[in-house]
């Protein structure tokens, strides 16, 4: 994709990655910790209704029958990054996903250079439990960076090369913001590793999740 270019190398320093993405389970904890569906700038932490994989039982946020341990999607980049600040974390820049999925190998897809739709979850079928692909894995052990859900980045779409201090890690910033990883839905060239999905940040959808990271100390 000519927006993948021009190839550049880029450091992104020490960082923890999150191994799977963010759980169903996970995220209604947060809500129930929260006491409240909108941040303090007024963004919903929930998505569209129609979408929803959580719902709410004798007052506290509950995951749908059977969803506990998949993704959690159906989130904005709001809800992402209200979740992993409440977590003691963050969303991974897009250099830091990528070299996350890819490795220092440069790999098309998490495990190497060929397409295997056994090692991701594509179609409606597949959707499941997060984790549950081992053959699926990253060079650094990471499940799921390829199909399941889209994963929201903390960065805006710019073009390329990727230059941190250029406003595209703005925190303020309205703009479109990369997810990467492709879902379960869509075209199979979407699974690379360096794909680049620009949705705005108060989008929600039924395949758009996200996985926390963390800077090392």
């Amino acid at each position: 994709d000519r927006q993948e270019r021009p190839v550049h190398t880029v450091e992104t320093g020490a960082f923890f990655i999150d191994i799977t993405e963010v759980t169903v389970a996970q995220y209604t904890a947060f809500l129930n910790a929260a006491g409240k569906t909108s941040d303090a700038s007024g963004h919903a932490l929930l998505g569209e209704d129609r979408y929803a994989v959580i719902e709410k039982v004798a007052g506290r946020w509950c995951p749908k029958k059977g969803r506990d341990q998949h993704a959690m999607v159906n989130v904005t980049w709001y809800c992402a990054t209200v979740y992993a600040a409440w977590a003691g974390k963050r969303l991974p820049t897009e250099v830091e996903w990528e070299k996350a999925a890819r490795g220092m190998d440069g790999r098309k897809f998490p495990w190497g250079s060929e397409p295997d739709e056994s090692r991701l979850r594509f179609g409606q079928e597949k959707v499941g439990a997060v984790g549950t692909l081992a053959k699926g894995a990253s060079p650094y052990g990471c499940l799921d960076m390829s199909g399941n859900a889209w994963e929201w980045t903390s960065s805006c779409f710019r073009p390329y090369p990727y230059v941190s201090g250029d406003g595209r890690e703005a925190a303020d910033s309205a703009d479109r913001r990369v997810a990467r990883g492709g879902s379960w839905t869509g075209e199979p060239h979407i699974f690379t590793t360096t794909y680049r999905f620009r949705p705005f940040p108060d989008f929600a959808h039924r395949y758009l999740g996200f996985r926390c990271v963390k800077s090392a100390k």
